[in-house]
């Protein structure tokens, strides 16, 4: 059983506009609406790769006034609704697309989350049993303490110590998680959270992006996947002894490239079900992303699509890197 915990959901409004001046009124050229939430579009992509129907379950919290649109495309996708109803609405998300591609988002801060609420996700992630692999996924919802993370994946080791933990988020909750002792087995950063992590500007190049995963924070995170986009990303693979891969991608004709992080945790996690590791587990993950790209739905992948981008000895090419000196080390 593969489980994605998305603690604020939401449902994505897309506006395509010829421009969009601040302070005046713009026109849209069309728009879209899309079941949202990182662990919603990752639980998705694990479920269309999935041999087995419900081999994928999601949980989390949804606002009773609208739960019903999700709760439908869960179905429709075969994966086990386990999310927990909360008052109000689930909050939507609102992105504007000029004609140059430039991306503008206003995102809800969504449903505030009660302290006994927060206790029936953790009890309920604490009756699962026989986890393969578990995503944690986007921002905290309302009043969630930044250490509500490293409770989660406390409590999915007590009965599933052999499940491999991805955790995609950033900003204090990450940082919360990676200064405690209760590391995830994968994290996948993009340069401006590392950046954010470590209060400086990380530039989206190989040396940069390498240096800064050498820093003392990500030490004990068994694998990292900062993803660079149509440039590919760079790896860190292990503790002690780590090592470090340049990871090129070929390039596709995109479609639309949103969500495509999400699907690149969900093809993680269909390899960890599949008893994937390391670096393989990666390769399936960017597979997944590079096949979202060339769907117009947003955290999506046509199966034969990723199929053919893991056989493909060309499609993600991992090679292996040295690290760089850090000054001040013998």
């Amino acid at each position: 059983m593969l489980l994605t915990i998305t603690t604020n959901p939401s449902i994505d409004l897309v506006y395509k506009t010829g421009s969009f001046d601040l302070g005046t009124t713009n026109r849209e050229l069309e728009h879209y609406q899309t079941i949202g939430g990182k662990g919603i579009n990752a639980a998705r992509v694990a479920s269309i790769l999935s041999e087995d129907k419900q081999a994928v379950a999601a949980t989390g919290f949804l606002g009773r006034e609208n739960a019903n649109q999700i709760a439908h495309d869960l179905a429709q996708y075969n994966v086990k609704d386990e999310m927990i109803r909360v008052s109000g609405a689930t909050r939507f998300c609102y992105t504007i697309i000029d004609n140059s591609g430039v991306k503008t988002e206003l995102n809800e801060l969504g449903q505030s989350i009660s302290a006994t609420k927060a206790e029936e996700l953790l009890g309920q992630v604490s009756r699962h049993h026989n986890l393969k692999g578990v995503s944690i996924n986007g921002s905290l919802a309302k009043d969630l303490s930044d250490d509500f993370y490293i409770r989660l994946i406390e409590q999915i080791r007590i009965n599933n110590p052999d499940a491999k933990i991805i955790l995609d988020t950033s900003g204090a909750a990450l940082d919360s998680v990676l200064s405690s002792s209760a590391p995830p087995d994968y994290i996948k950063p993009n340069n401006d959270e590392l950046g954010e992590l470590l209060g400086i500007v990380v530039p989206e190049e190989d040396d940069a992006v390498l240096h800064a995963l050498q820093q003392p924070i990500f030490q004990n995170i068994p694998n990292i996947l900062v993803s660079m986009g149509s440039q590919g990303g760079i790896a860190k693979l292990g503790v002690d002894v780590p090592q470090y891969f340049k990871l090129k991608i070929s390039q596709q004709k995109a479609v639309n490239t949103e969500g495509s992080g999400d699907a690149t945790v969900g093809g993680m996690l269909y390899a960890v079900a599949k008893g994937k590791q390391g670096l393989d587990v990666i390769r399936y993950g960017m597979a997944a992303g590079m096949a979202n790209v060339l769907q117009s739905k947003t955290g999506f992948v046509e199966k034969n699509a990723f199929l053919r981008f893991v056989t493909s000895g060309e499609a993600v090419i991992a090679q292996p890197i040295q690290a760089i000196p850090i000054l001040g080390e013998n």
